[in-house]
């Protein structure tokens, strides 16, 4: 694969990919793969059922994330690690942001880290120009794709 300018977005691909979920895809970035299946639930957490009707006082949204073995350098084991963890726990929480969890109140989170020190202002502000450019050609990326499904049914 070619080298690519450390702002260019990797070449992305959505398209249908066939299972028992209400919804699946499977997302190309580069070499990078990535199944990504919707289910529906109708119980929801304990924590949300209101003691006094018995009743969810919302919905809720979740993620489950995880990496085949040898999807890696390193033999990957199975199960889940701390780095999947906060993967997991990062995805659910950018689904919340997007969903009105009132009609089904979420909010938005920006993680950066400086791997080996941290980031000045400027370098920060070139991160999210950046990410705010990668996001708008993935919203075109995923709107193409969107429209590709709903003529195909």
């Amino acid at each position: 694969m070619p080298a690519r300018k450390p702002n260019a977005l990797r070449p992305t691909t959505i398209e249908p990919y066939p299972t028992n979920a209400p919804g699946s895809i499977l997302i190309t970035q580069g070499g990078t793969r990535v199944i990504c299946t919707a289910s529906i639930a109708e119980e929801s957490p304990r924590w949300m059922i209101d003691k006094a009707t018995g009743i969810a006082t919302r919905g809720w949204v979740t993620a489950e994330y995880a990496m085949l073995p040898g999807s890696t350098d390193k033999r990957k084991r199975r199960g889940t690690d701390s780095r999947a963890t906060e993967i997991q726990r990062l995805i659910g929480r950018v689904l919340r942001a997007g969903v009105d969890l009132e009609k089904m109140a979420g909010f938005i989170e920006v993680q950066g880290t400086g791997e080996q020190g941290t980031f000045s202002r400027d370098q920060l502000d070139q991160l999210l120009d950046l990410a705010a450019g990668g996001i708008r050609k993935l919203m075109t990326i995923q709107r193409k794709a969107i429209r590709s499904l709903e003529t195909a049914v």
